[in-house]
């Protein structure tokens, strides 16, 4: 882990800087995939995600956004986390895993004893970071997606009781 990452909840002002980091992440796999409607949600976190109980977690590095999670609520006591990444350069560096850990405790504060997700099959780092850490397989579906790309798509669930 790096010395000086802090981890905190969304600002305002976070939301220039949140689609570039997702998508400079993303292009670290898919490096021909173009900017769209797919990025939306990262332009208005309070109505897509924070307004329905979720959370919104950013880790900062010298006065930059350098990780962000997205928890969404979706029962009483389910939550999926979504828009994991870690700036590109930074990979590796133990950043992923603390990102988790600070997510999977927001989820238990907010009520939450399980957590779904889901990523591509070609997001190989994403895939170690989850199954390392207990998330367990439960589905596999081609998905199409909005940038016109079809992706195998993983689903994984964990217990957090």
């Amino acid at each position: 882990m790096i010395d000086g990452v802090h981890f905190r909840d969304f600002k305002e002002s976070d939301t220039p800087v949140l689609a570039e980091l997702f998508g400079a992440a993303i292009r670290t796999v898919y490096p021909d995939i173009s900017d769209g409607v797919w990025l939306n949600g990262l332009r208005n976190v309070e109505d897509t995600y924070l307004r329905y109980g979720g959370a919104f977690i950013v880790g900062e590095y010298q006065a930059e956004v350098v990780a962000m999670g997205e928890l969404k609520r979706i029962s009483d006591t389910s939550g999926e986390m979504v828009r994991v990444a870690v700036k590109p350069g930074l990979h590796g560096a133990g950043l992923g895993h603390a990102l988790l850990v600070v997510i999977e405790a927001r989820a238990i504060e907010l009520g939450m004893t399980e957590l779904i997700l889901d990523t591509t099959s070609e997001q190989i780092r994403a895939i170690n970071l989850y199954v390392n850490n207990g998330y367990t397989e439960y589905d596999r579906k081609n998905i199409n997606h909005p940038t016109g790309n079809t992706f195998e798509t993983i689903y994984y669930r964990k217990s957090l009781q």
